[in-house]
């Protein structure tokens, strides 16, 4: 299966995210990430949010693109609109484009999901880490992981290799509004 995958963040795009998305669906060969703000075309007009518009006109895209599925996540940074105005989106009907569909909305941010296994985190860094508090109420959760990583390798590549080494059900059980909805999601695959 080929996934195009739209992403707010650099960090995800640095092989983190296409391996949390493997290891939720094995039967996916590839993910081409790019940025959200790339996607093509000019959004719909008429009833919905921008948001809204951004999910129909990613999924189209990738359709056209010849893509078996779509993902499109975002990060919340302190805005509940966007989780109401994906959650509509997943709800939604759309001609001519991809039945496989994965919105998401990553509470404060991408970076929670990182933070949620301590074991995966203390791999990647080769020395022990402490479990942080709940990672979805991190204010500021990629300060934390700076903090965490410190300088022991680039940011992404701590990302990338948490990711590999994360246990899901963690992942879920710590981050039950972001990381465990968008895994529900995949699993309808």
């Amino acid at each position: 299966m080929k996934v195009r995958v739209y992403h707010d963040g650099v960090h995800e795009a640095h092989g983190a995210l296409e391996a949390l998305l493997k290891k939720l669906c094995p039967r996916i060969a590839t993910c081409d990430c790019i940025p959200s703000k790339n996607v093509g075309g000019k959004l719909l007009h008429g009833k919905g949010s921008r948001l809204l518009k951004k999910a129909i006109l990613c999924t189209q895209q990738a359709h056209s693109e010849g893509f078996d599925a779509v993902v499109l996540l975002v990060d919340e940074d302190g805005d509940k609109s966007r989780l109401r105005d994906l959650e509509a989106a997943c709800h939604q009907e759309f001609p001519n484009t991809l039945p496989r569909r994965a919105y998401a909305v990553a509470i404060h941010s991408f970076d929670a999901w990182i933070l949620a296994d301590e074991k995966a985190m203390s791999f990647a860094l080769g020395r022990p880490v402490h479990r942080t508090p709940e990672p979805e109420k991190i204010s500021n959760p990629k300060a934390k992981a700076r903090e965490i990583c410190g300088t022991d390798m680039a940011l992404r590549d701590f990302y990338a290799r948490v990711a590999e080494q994360a246990d899901l059900e963690t992942l879920k059980r710590r981050c039950p509004e972001g990381f465990s909805s968008f895994a529900l999601q995949i699993a309808k695959w």
